[in-house]
């Protein structure tokens, strides 16, 4: 269907040309006390009563692992 070619188009045009800035802008690596001072600036930014993060990893060990770190960093 029309609707389903398109999609695939925005999605592969997305991932070449804007997911890398978006990535960059939002994307948060790094020691516990820089990513909590981030989380905070960007809540700060958007005037944000709250954030909802998501970790994106290669398997639940690890993102487990990392929300442990932010649950202990944040809370």
């Amino acid at each position: 269907p029309q609707g389903m070619t398109t999609a695939n188009d925005w999605t592969i045009e997305m991932a070449k040309k804007g997911f890398p800035e978006l990535r960059q802008l939002y994307g948060l690596l790094g020691a516990p006390d820089a990513v909590h001072a981030r989380l905070i600036e960007l809540a700060a930014e958007s005037e944000a009563d709250e954030l909802m993060l998501v970790t994106i990893t290669g398997d639940y060990a690890s993102r487990l692992r990392s929300y442990q770190l932010l649950a202990a960093n944040l809370l």
